[in-house]
Order: structure tokens, then sequence, then C-alpha cells
């Protein structure tokens, strides 16, 4: 049989005029002016078919003749030529070279279901959908879909020495960022790499091994996994994913380690990468891939990702231009195996001067202080008074742990920080809109800015006093009254300042 990727129909799109369907490499790229975005149900797959395509013309460009920069245009046709010049590269079943898969992998099989997360496999029975190992299958599109996915979204696990499967290459919780567009293509181009070419630099698909030198191409195709699709037979029915039938079935695979990661640290040159630079109490300056909270993390951790993903792209170099852009940026929470989950945050930024983007991070940080002092519950430490959390200290005793008042704050923070969430991606369009030597009109958006956060912090305050507060009306009166004295006085020391 023969399955080519550059032909065949797998990857899912979304056209312009909002019909869906899957399209084969060629079409994708040579009517990426017309596709709308990736449409795979998966935010781990949007990205990591967005990632490859960047790869693959990238591998395009610095094999052909083409030095200048990309165009806006289209592909150029010399590219495609080159592709379809390589075209035995992208066969995904044969005896030759295989798309992504290495023949040398050595192992026992195992069922297909390892190939995708959303899928149960092993002792993994935290799943909505169940299939029964080598039982059900995966068509040749969804392992292709699959494939891609490991290079940019997988999580080491711990089972013996022998079993030990690395993390990608930015980590088991890596979070990636897109800049987007009206279309495919311009997408790409958004994300064009601005590294130079690394001398022997090679893709996974054109002979990258653990020795070559890295670059662009071979960490963005890292393989995280060795794998192998159909060792054995392939079979007839429907996919257990995506329900189509099928005469060509996958089963089994075989699905070994791939390379270790080159360092602990994720890979800093990744144009697509999301971090955030803190500074620890030392003051030294810490970079952090934010990551989407588990199950058993804090409940403020939920509320307030929105912060770490808005100062991340604060701080992308990128920002600071002057054209507005749309960024869905990606976010991985994972707990050794039996949690993986995908989330995207999507936002307007509108192009940034260094200034403005400075004032952005101050209030974005003054914010988080602020919300750690009066709307946080610190459940991380619910079995201890929260230290320096104004409204507890306010109306508990000194031995008192506000187990009440935080319980309330768990189930009105929330909405909190959604509004929170709005006025700062106002005050982001605010700003932007300003001119920038209108020192008044700057100070105006910033006071206007203050006053709705005092307003939602002490609205979120006098909720949650209402409910918690025992006794007379005239109790939970002063209650509230104490709670926003405290309050007030946070609100005056940034005036202060």
């Amino acid at each position: 049989m023969n399955y080519n990727l550059l032909e065949e129909e797998w990857l899912p799109v979304l056209w312009k005029n909002g019909v869906t369907n899957r399209v084969g490499i060629i079409e994708a790229l040579t009517q990426a002016h017309r596709i709308r975005q990736i449409a795979a149900s998966n935010p781990m797959d949007r990205v990591a078919i967005l990632r490859f395509l960047l790869a693959l013309l990238y591998w395009c460009k610095w094999n052909t003749d083409d030095v200048n920069a990309p165009p806006g245009g289209s592909i150029p046709e010399e590219w495609i030529n080159f592709l379809n010049n390589h075209k035995q590269l992208f066969d995904l079943i044969g005896d030759q070279s295989r798309f992504y898969q290495d023949h040398d992998v050595g192992g026992e099989e195992v069922a297909v279901t390892n190939l995708l997360h959303d899928l149960p496999s092993g002792t993994n029975i935290a799943h909505f959908r169940h299939v029964k190992d080598f039982h059900d299958g995966l068509c040749l599109a969804c392992c292709a879909v699959g494939l891609l996915r490991w290079p940019g979204f997988a999580s080491a696990s711990k089972f013996g020495k022998k079993e030990q499967m690395a993390a990608c290459i930015n980590g088991n919780t890596p979070a990636y960022s897109i800049r987007t567009s009206s279309n495919l293509l311009e997408t790409l181009w958004l994300s064009w790499p601005s590294s130079s070419p690394v001398n022997g630099d090679a893709p996974v698909w054109k002979g990258a091994d653990e020795a070559s030198p890295p670059g662009f191409l071979k960490n963005m195709t890292w393989r995280s996994r060795s794998i192998l699709l159909a060792p054995q037979d392939i079979h007839s029915g429907c996919c257990c994913y995506c329900s189509k039938p099928t005469d060509y079935l996958i089963k089994e695979i075989i699905f070994r380690p791939g390379w270790p990661r080159p360092s602990k640290e994720p890979w800093t040159d990744d144009p697509q990468l999301l971090w955030v630079e803190n500074k620890d109490n030392r003051g030294k300056v810490k970079r952090i891939i934010p990551k989407w909270p588990g199950p058993n993390e804090a409940l403020e951790g939920h509320a307030a990702i929105w912060r770490s993903v808005l100062q991340g792209l604060l701080q992308y170099p990128v920002v600071n231009q002057t054209v507005p852009t749309q960024f869905h940026t990606t976010l991985v929470g994972a707990s050794q195996a039996l949690y993986k989950h995908a989330e995207t945050h999507i936002v307007d930024m509108p192009g940034l001067d260094s200034n403005i983007t400075q004032d952005l991070l101050n209030e974005l940080n003054w914010l988080r202080k602020l919300s750690w002092k009066t709307t946080s519950a610190r459940t991380i430490d619910w079995e201890k008074r929260p230290k320096g959390h104004v409204v507890i200290d306010a109306l508990c005793s000194t031995a008192g742990k506000g187990q009440a008042i935080r319980s309330g704050l768990c189930v009105f923070s929330f909405l909190a920080e959604k509004e929170l969430e709005e006025a700062f991606e106002r005050l982001i369009q605010d700003l932007a809109s300003a001119d920038p030597a209108d020192t008044d009109s700057h100070a105006q958006w910033l006071g206007n800015w203050t006053e709705e956060v005092r307003e939602i912090i002490y609205r979120n305050v006098r909720e949650v006093i209402g409910f918690t507060t025992t006794g007379s009306p005239l109790h939970r009166r002063e209650a509230r009254h104490q709670a926003n004295e405290a309050v007030r006085k946070l609100f005056l020391m940034k005036g202060a300042k």
C-alpha cells in the first residue's frame, strides 16, 4: 500500500468560507491563503501541525536557491517542487523510509492508543473515552497527526530505566503562543524564525539523529519517542478517534524512548515558546514557562492563569511593533501520565512601545501583589493562617485561620478575576490608542484602571463578608467596614508611590 502525506487528505483545516475537511501537505501550502486555520479539535494538534508546517517551509527555504525573506503572497513554486522531489520521505507506511518513524526501533508491540494523549492506555483509566487495546485502532490520518504531537508535547514517564520516556525539548508542560492572522499563510509567516541556519542541521525525516548538530529543524522535529506504526498487520474497521471507516486501521505500534533532552532548560530560541521573567527573593531573574494548573493545584492558580499569559505576551519581543496581533496561547498541564490537559487563551494585543509595555508590566505586578493580600484564598496552606492577608488580619483573631472567609473567596474570586482580566485588557487597548507624548491622558487611563480594580476588589470582599460573617446585620456591616478599611490602605500605598 501507499500513503503519502504530500497527497493524502490528513490535515484538518477550516477554509475561509466556513467549510472544514482534510487536505494533504501540498494542498495546504498552495492554498494556505484560502485556509482560515488548522481545524483540529485538540489544542495540542493545532499547535503541533503549525509547528510542523513551519519547520517544513524552513527546510524548503534553506535547501533551495531562495535566500530572500519569506514572501507574503504565496508559497514559492520552487519550494513545492523541492517537496515533490523528496516525496518518498513522506510515505507513512512501507518497507522503505517512513515519515517520523524508526525502522530500527526494537521492543515489543504495544497498543496504538499510546500514540494519542486523548486515549487511555495501560493503567490510565481516568478517561471519558474508552477503548480496548489491540482491538480498537486508528486510521492513518489520525496516526499522522499523532506523530506530530511528540516533538512539542511529550511528557516524561518513570517506569524503570528501560522504560524511561523523556519529555519534549521544552519540558513536561510547555506553553506555545502563536501569532495568528486572517489566513494560514500569514500565520506561518508571523512565526518565521529569525535564527540563521546551522550547518548540518536537518529535520528527523531527513536523517537527523541524536549526534547531529542542533538547530531549528532538528529541535522543531525532536524525536521524543521512537515509533514504528503497524509492525505486523493492517486491519479494516472504524477509527476509534475520528470514527471514520477505513481499510487501513493501525492497532499495534512499537513505542520506545527517543532522545533525552539536551538540557533541563527549555529551548530558548523556540520562536513560539511562551515564558515569563520573574525575580526571586534574591533579585535573580528566572525564566519560567507558565503551565495550566492541575486538578490538585490551588484554586487561585486556575482563576489567575490569565496574568501569566499576559505577562509573557508583554515580555514577548514581537509585541513591541506597530501592528496589532491576535495571540493564541496554548498551555499544558500534566501530572505523571494520569493527567494531561491543554487549554488555549486568546487575546488581541495591539502594538505597544517600550514605555507603555513597562507600565503595563508594573500594573500587572501590582495587581498580583494586591490579589495575594486581598482575594487569594491561599488554599496551598489551608491549615495555616495566611500571612499578610489584610482581610483575614482585619477580621480574625491572631490564632484564627480564616477558613470560612477563604472558602468564600474560593467561590467569588473566579468572577472577580474575570472582571480584572477584562479591565486589564481594556487598559492595554486604552494605553495603545493614546498619544505617548500625552502624559495627562496616560495618567487618566491608569487612574481609571486603578478605580476599576478598587471597585472589583471591594465588591468581591463585601460579597464574601456578607455570606460568611455570622451574627446580626450590624455585625456584618462592621465586618465589611473593617475589611474595606484594610483594603483602602493598600490603595493609598499605591497612590503614595
